[in-house]
């Protein structure tokens, strides 16, 4: 594996259990580079599942615990009820309870609020939380006096508090990935490079994928859709274009340089960018399954060996197409 440099910066998907993925990936990596997590990153941002990872991670969490804390409380986080019965779960408010998953950030988080963080080795933690009232993202960091006192597991489940899944969190939060930070690198990037005030020449942005759908269709197949045929089809373009929108920001602007920011005197040769994402098999393991964990473990580790191995996502090396002169 390339080494690091000065500054790692570590970004998360959303994902729901599919975050077990990212998690057994980093727990490789920890054992492989032989010091937690912790003591390695400099921010970390996270999304949903992510917002997870990262702040477990942050508070001193080693990667296998977290691993654990999806094999070991998956099932009840997502517990089946009538809640989830065919034709019913799209007439109720929401099909899982958040009850048993804020219980399961407690102890896992502790009461520790979002300012401790800075305030025990300045470690700079990026959550992003939909704001329904204010119609915007909101992106919760612990040095921001508005956000340094919110307990950090309340952060997370704001995060995590997926529509139509989760109930609405404070009458007004839910899950950050409602827009265009399913994928959090960018928001990463920038705040390593404007808001740390890092050189990018010093900078290792990491990033984490929850596993790529593959929502090809067959020829013709669209011609016969109903309504309701539409709506995972719609949603599945707009978060897999949001999702490789945010690694070719990153891979563009941040790290390709030399050709494209010439007038950044700063900007010489950009970021360390290395984006992890793995192919999802068919069928795809279900985000809200918890009998389909099993299936994500060689998934995770199959990620803990790319990044091991330096195989990053195509989409790093994204080219500009140039119009001919």
């Amino acid at each position: 594996m390339k080494p690091f440099r000065k500054y790692v910066v570590l970004a998360v998907d959303g994902g729901g259990l599919r975050g077990i993925i990212p998690a057994l990936a980093l727990g490789a990596v920890e054992e492989h580079i032989g010091k937690p997590w912790r003591d390695v990153l400099s921010i970390a941002a996270g999304t949903s599942t992510g917002s997870i990872i990262t702040a477990a991670l942050l508070s001193g969490l080693p990667a296998h615990q977290i691993t654990e804390l999806y094999l070991q409380h998956g099932k009840a986080i997502f517990r089946k009820s009538w809640r989830n019965l065919p034709l019913i779960k799209y007439l109720t408010d929401y099909q899982y309870s958040n009850r048993k998953l804020r219980e399961v950030l407690g102890k896992y988080l502790g009461d520790k609020i979002m300012g401790d963080l800075w305030r025990e080795g300045r470690k700079n933690l990026v959550i992003t939380v939909r704001d329904l009232v204010e119609a915007r993202t909101l992106f919760i960091k612990p040095y921001k006096e508005k956000y340094r006192d919110w307990l950090l597991a309340d952060a997370v489940l704001a995060s995590t508090a997926v529509p139509t899944m989760f109930p609405v969190v404070k009458g007004r939060f839910v899950d950050g990935g409602v827009g265009s930070y399913s994928n959090p690198c960018f928001i990463a990037a920038f705040e390593a490079l404007f808001c740390a005030g890092y050189h990018p020449d010093e900078v290792t942005l990491i990033s984490l994928g929850t596993g790529r759908d593959d929502y090809r269709l067959r020829q013709d197949a669209a011609v016969r859709f109903n309504q309701l045929d539409w709506i995972p089809v719609v949603l599945g373009s707009f978060l897999s274009d949001s999702n490789e929108q945010q690694v070719r920001t990153v891979a563009t602007i941040f790290r390709k340089g030399r050709e494209l920011q010439r007038e950044w005197r700063s900007f010489a040769s950009g970021i360390d960018f290395r984006r992890f994402q793995i192919p999802m098999p068919s069928p795809a393991p279900a985000s809200d399954d918890p009998d389909d964990l099993t299936r994500m473990i060689p998934l995770g580790e199959e990620m803990g060996r790319m990044i091991l191995e330096d195989r990053w996502d195509a989409n790093c090396e994204f080219e500009v197409d140039a119009i001919p002169v």
